[in-house]
């Protein structure tokens, strides 16, 4: 009689233990999925802001050297957008060609250069009054601080989804049995967008 318990103990052990690899395993291609999809979204924020700030370049309120300077910056930032925010392989391992894959100096320069479009933000348009601005300009500036709002949300959304991923990566069960396959740890998507 023990010895039929012993082994139906243990054979429940190990379904229990296969159940709760599955059920990881299957989280796991659920978190990779939801990161993959913020991370969509925050190359569109990304552009978004861009655009949004080439036209405020445009505004009559702008002296012509903070309009250069902040066309000069969002235009840079757009050009780098073929680049991948994030040097991992999660995009390529899921079969999606949504990134080219980037080595993680590139990325870095792409995130200085999405920083810097910050930066000169804060700096040429925020000191703008509302007061001195024409209805249209104050439309193009109220039209960026959506597009920039936007972007600070998606990519903190992002950065949690990130978080959880890496969680579940850490578990032993994960470890073990490389539930995640070939891919690549998420990394989150550092860059001042205030």
């Amino acid at each position: 009689m023990t010895v039929k318990v012993l082994v139906l103990a243990v054979f429940l052990l190990c379904a229990l233990f296969a159940l709760s690899a599955a059920v990881r395993a299957r989280k796991l291609t659920y978190l990779h999925t939801t990161v993959l999809k913020s991370r969509i979204l925050t190359e569109a924020a990304l552009a978004a802001r861009a655009a949004a700030a080439r036209r405020c370049a445009k505004i009559p309120e702008l002296n012509a050297e903070n309009a250069r300077l902040l066309d000069e910056t969002a235009a840079a930032a757009a050009q780098l957008a073929g680049i991948g925010l994030c040097a991992d392989n999660l995009a390529q391992v899921s079969g999606e060609k949504l990134f080219s894959p980037a080595d993680p100096e590139e990325c870095e320069r792409r995130l200085l250069a999405e920083s810097e479009l910050s930066r000169v933000i804060r700096r040429v348009i925020d000191p703008l009054e509302a007061k001195t601005l024409s209805a249209a300009s104050a439309r193009e500036i109220a039209a960026l601080a959506e597009k920039r709002e936007d972007l600070r949300m998606i990519r903190r959304f992002h950065n949690i989804h990130v978080t959880q991923a890496r969680r579940v990566h850490a578990t032993p069960t994960a470890r073990i049995f490389r539930l995640a396959g070939s891919v690549q740890m998420p990394k989150t998507v550092d860059l001042d967008d205030r």
